[in-house]
Parts: structure tokens; sequence; C-alpha cells
């Protein structure tokens, strides 16, 4: 295995333990508010891992890019990029259908699409209610 592919080993193997610690917390203010439904730990560690993992990775490029050769148009391309799976993530934060299934998407993890079929085949209908009720909030 070659130096840079160790590099993203370690980076997707550290963003895992950091997405741990928000997932929880995330999971018990949503419990915690909402007792009556069901926890969403599985959804809030594919976007915190997912976000992380982007933020690091691109960002990084980023910084790199920038020391090494000064600003040009692949930092612009990357930053709007950085920024579109920021807004992603937080609406799937926020638990969005869609976004999470953007998130699923970007997360290029072939084992959470699987795992997210069924996910989202056993809580699509709960998505949508909360989708509904948010909605029915806005113009009430």
């Amino acid at each position: 295995m070659d130096g840079l592919g160790i590099i993203i080993q370690g980076i997707s193997i550290l963003v895992v333990l950091l997405s741990l610690g928000p997932t929880f917390w995330h999971g018990h203010q949503c419990k915690r508010s909402n007792p009556e439904k069901m926890g969403s730990r599985w959804g809030y560690f594919v976007t915190y891992s997912t976000a992380l993992f982007y933020i690091f990775v691109l960002g990084g490029l980023t910084v790199l890019w920038l020391v090494n050769n000064g600003f040009a148009a692949p930092q612009v391309y990357m930053v709007i990029l950085l920024v579109f799976i920021t807004g992603i993530s937080y609406l799937a934060m926020r638990r969005n259908r869609w976004a999470l299934i953007a998130i699923t998407f970007l997360s290029l993890n072939p084992l959470w699409m699987i795992i997210n079929l069924f996910y989202f085949g056993n809580r699509w209908s709960e998505f949508k209610v909360e989708a509904l009720e948010k909605r029915a909030e806005k113009t009430a």
C-alpha cells in the first residue's frame, strides 16, 4: 500500500472515531426532546462521518494546494463542494429524508448504501410524517 492509501485510511479511522461523540450527543438530544420517536443514531453517524471525511480531505487538499501553488481555480471548486456538503449535512442532521439520501451517496461507501436501503425502508414513513409536521408548523 502506498503512502496516500495509508493516509486516507488513517483519516477514515480518525473520522469514524471523531464522529462517534457528536453522533451519541445528537441522538441523546433528539431522544430527550422526542421520547416517543425512534432514535436516529445511525443517520447521525453516517451524516457526521461523511461530512467530517470531506471536510478533512477536501479541506486538507485545499490548504496543501494553497500553500504550494497559491490560489487557483481548483480551490474554488473544492470550496463550493465543501459548502454544498456542509449544507446537505446540516439538512441531514435535521432529519431531512432527501438530504439523508444525498449524504448516503456522497459517503461513497457501498456497505452504508446497502444498510441505508433497509434503514430508509423502515423509517421512510416516519421521515415523511416529520416533514409534514414541519411544514404544518411553518404555515401555522
